[in-house]
């Protein structure tokens, strides 16, 4: 359960890495994946995120809502089959997990250059030096992992307009994660508090 809720944790952060991709970038690909974010200030959703073993037999399905504010802000809740919240709120990230009373709180600078906080915490060149960008369609692009140390070795993203469908995500075991998102708004009204983290009585705190 504690691999699976890790994976979640990375798997959420890499979502990050790429609706914050707006940063100026320096190949077409780049720029063309950057122009689809770059008039987009909030995004809001719901998503149903799957995990596929090897075999390609689904494993784990979670499903939940999230809001995002860029940049460096976001807010994304798993509704089921448990419940788990991770916040940014430009400083830190807090990753709630009731059923266990704990919340684990970490730098948005942590590792940077090592994981998608890089972008988060500012870097424009974070998302490019990680990734080798191509674009497929106007639909979709792909993203390779340059190092293999990378959590996921390949990513693929799937847009109508400048809103996006699906992220599609392959780690180095062979495991793909999909990741469909629905009911997606650009640029709504967002209350500042949905990126505050207020920590619960009785609730363990571990530093990240």
């Amino acid at each position: 359960m504690k691999k699976l809720l890790s994976k979640h944790f990375k798997i959420m952060i890499t979502i990050m890495l790429i609706i914050n991709a707006g940063l100026a970038i320096a190949n077409t690909a780049s720029e063309k994946l950057a122009a689809i974010f770059k008039p987009v200030t909030t995004i809001t959703g719901q998503f149903t995120q799957t995990v596929y073993d090897q075999n390609g037999q689904a494993i784990a399905k979670s499903n939940g809502d999230f809001s995002i504010q860029r940049p460096n802000h976001f807010r994304w809740s798993v509704n089921n089959p448990m419940q788990q919240l991770t916040i940014a709120d430009g400083k830190k990230l807090w990753l709630y997990q009731p059923d266990l009373l704990q919340v684990t709180v970490s730098p948005m600078t942590q590792k940077i250059g090592h994981t998608p906080l890089a972008i988060l915490s500012g870097s424009t060149t974070a998302l490019n030096s990680t990734y080798s960008i191509t674009q497929q369609s106007a639909k979709q692009f792909t993203l390779v992992a340059k190092q293999q140390n990378n959590t996921f070795t390949k990513i693929v993203l799937l847009f109508a307009g400048a809103r996006i469908e699906q992220m599609q995500l392959f780690d180095s075991l062979n495991q793909k994660t999909i990741i469909d998102f629905s009911n997606v708004k650009l640029n709504a009204s967002i209350n500042n508090n949905a990126f505050k983290f207020a920590i619960p009585k009785g609730v363990d705190v571990i530093k990240g």
